[in-house]
């Protein structure tokens, strides 16, 4: 029983499984090769059954979980999410199961942070969470980079839930009979990876505004470098919108809070700090551009240099070979007359310049879903797993009928939980975003700390508005979410003198 009251012990706990997790739901989600490996039901199993454990540890000894700001809120959400689960019970209920087991880990594990835990605590925990994620993810987007600079591409075949299908892997000139000249690396999805590597720039500038050590300022800068470089080379315009919005919402954070010692009037700071933040996005904006211009010509110089050395070793070779052979005369040499010098090859993404659809098809994708599935089940939504099963039903025909992904994690909500839930998510996510806010203006020492965490989420709601990530799924995007805002909403409520 003793070791049962030790706090000390249940938040390593808490902390290891919270970095186990990250790391196993990015790499089951985005990592190609690691996929077969992690998508049974065992370690499903494993994940829910020891966070149920934790969280009954925490319910009854600590009672963290009935202190935590807005935690009232996720219990109504999930409460209707049970209520449209049973609404739409007739078109499936396994899935919903599951997807009710991922929102209890999320609200109730991740999300609750110990109200005992001082804003030093607290930024202790997120350095070890950005170092040892943040080791794990650039090693990932290190291999990937090499592969643009080597011209590595290949297709792997993808096991998931007993269907093979190939995937592009490296960089990829051509996908589909277009032009696409991205950077797939070891990862899924480029547009997914960018996000992550937005989300991973925001913890390690956390880390570098509050390190540990002059090592870890100096990985952690290192690291920024390298996943810029992927969110340049995976030619992802979400990637490149999240980028600039989240380029923005952080320099209009903190700039206000910087000038804050000049004793400017309050309407004076908040004009400077939005066209320091418009200009900081901007700039954001021509950086990407600039450096996709750049890259293929330091590719091109490398290319250029290793073609020069295998053409001097094969001419050596080649002028042995015509000195040893008796039929050779003396000075000639047999050589191809190929040009095998390499080409610079621009990142430029013509499969989207051709369509005149800019969203790839993600419009009509949400049209579907509003009008085949949510109209009609307004008020409690189908069930957060049946919108495939309805829209089969109502309109055979529409793509989300065959098993597409709706491509909006809002539009998600909306069909999952109809108007009332989709109200009560919106205003948690509102109420945690004004702790933020508000550490702006009455508490800038932890705002510095929480801004970087708030920008972080603001990354991953905004990825949410094109990829079905953030609720009812154990994702990587949806886990950190609860994570940072779990920390950023208990990090803006410490005492500044904590």
């Amino acid at each position: 029983m003793k070791l049962l009251k030790n706090e000390k012990l249940y938040s390593g706990l808490r902390l290891g499984y919270i970095i186990v997790v990250i790391l196993y739901s990015l790499a089951r989600q985005n990592i190609t090769a690691l996929q077969p490996y992690l998508m049974g039901d065992i370690l499903n199993l494993a994940v829910i059954g020891i966070a149920v454990l934790l969280v009954f540890w925490d319910a009854v000894i600590f009672r963290n979980i009935w202190k935590t700001k807005y935690i009232w809120l996720l219990a109504v959400f999930g409460v209707l999410t049970v209520i449209s689960s049973l609404a739409g019970f007739r078109y499936g209920y396994i899935e919903n199961i599951k997807a009710i087991a991922n929102l209890f880990i999320q609200f109730c594990l991740l999300y609750v942070v110990s109200v005992k835990k001082s804003s030093e605590d607290i930024k202790k925990e997120l350095r070890i969470i950005a170092d040892c994620v943040g080791a794990v993810w650039f090693v990932a987007v290190l291999v990937s980079v090499f592969m643009y600079f080597a011209d590595i591409s290949y297709t792997q075949n993808r096991y998931l839930w007993g269907e093979t299908t190939e995937i592009v892997q490296g960089f990829v000139h051509t996908h589909f009979g277009h032009v696409v000249m991205r950077l797939w690396g070891i990862f899924v999805d480029p547009n997914f990876a960018s996000a992550i590597c937005i989300v991973l720039i925001c913890l390690s500038l956390f880390v570098i505004f509050n390190p540990k050590n002059k090592a870890e300022k100096i990985f952690h800068t290192v690291n920024i470098v390298f996943q810029y470089l992927y969110i340049v080379l995976s030619n992802s315009r979400m990637g490149l919108l999240i980028l600039c919005l989240t380029s923005f919402a952080a320099a209009w954070y903190y700039v206000f809070i910087f000038i804050g010692k000049k004793k400017l009037h309050f309407i004076l700071r908040e004009i400077i700090s939005v066209i320091l933040a418009l200009t900081f996005a901007a700039t954001c904006y021509l950086s990407v551009q600039l450096t996709k211009t750049v890259l293929p010509y330091v590719r091109y110089g490398i290319e250029l240099a290793v073609s020069s050395d295998k053409a001097a070793t094969e001419e050596k070779a080649t002028r042995e070979e015509s000195l040893s052979t008796p039929e050779n005369t003396p000075g000639k040499m047999n050589s191809s007359s190929a040009d095998n010098t390499p080409a610079v090859e621009k990142l430029d993404r013509q499969d989207v310049v051709t369509k005149s659809d800019v969203s790839n098809g993600r419009f009509n994708l949400w049209k579907e879903g509003l009008v085949t599935v949510f109209r009609g089940n307004e008020l409690f939504g189908v069930g957060p797993r049946n919108y495939h099963a309805v829209a089969e039903e109502v309109d055979p025909g529409t793509r989300i009928s065959t098993g597409y992904s709706i491509h909006n994690s809002f539009v998600e909500l909306l069909m999952g939980n109809g108007i009332t839930g989709t109200l009560v998510m919106l205003l948690f996510l509102a109420l945690a975003a004004s702790e933020a806010v508000k550490a702006r203006y009455i508490n800038p020492g932890n705002a510095r700390a929480a801004g970087m965490l708030m920008a972080g989420v603001l990354s991953l709601l905004a990825c949410g508005m094109f990829i079905a990530c953030l609720f009812y799924t154990l994702s990587g995007a949806a886990v950190i979410m609860f994570v940072l805002l779990g920390y950023g909403v208990r990090l803006c409520s410490c005492n500044e003198a904590e």
